[in-house]
């Protein structure tokens, strides 16, 4: 006699997306879809703090364990370095082009007095 687990054991089902939520929000998510949620820790200087970084599955039976990451890294805003502006670049790479144009036509013109 064979026995069939496609009967015994509960379907997969779609394990909502919380990544990028806060904790809070990802919780009450998980839990009203059905599942458990554990809460393990982490440290990532390029997100949020108190954020969802990853989530352990997308499809599993309803009541089973669903393993979130959350972010506890709070130093990135201080860490964050100011991005250069290119206009403020570009401007001065014009202005420097201008100034060598003049001086060319300043040399030319001497040599034609010559």
């Amino acid at each position: 006699t064979q026995t069939c687990d496609v009967h015994t054991k509960a379907p997969d089902i779609d394990v909502p997306n919380v990544e990028g939520k806060t904790q809070n929000e990802a919780t009450d998510i998980l839990k009203g879809a059905g599942f458990n949620v554990v809460v393990l820790k982490d440290n990532d200087s390029s997100n949020k703090k108190n954020i969802v970084l990853k989530q352990s599955a997308t499809k599993a039976p309803k009541g089973s364990e669903i393993t979130i990451t959350i972010n506890e890294y709070s130093g990135g805003e201080e860490e964050t370095l100011p991005k250069p502006k290119p206009t403020t670049n570009t401007s001065a790479d014009t202005t420097s082009n201008e100034t060598k144009e003049p001086k060319a036509t300043n040399t030319v013109n001497k040599e034609e007095q010559t």
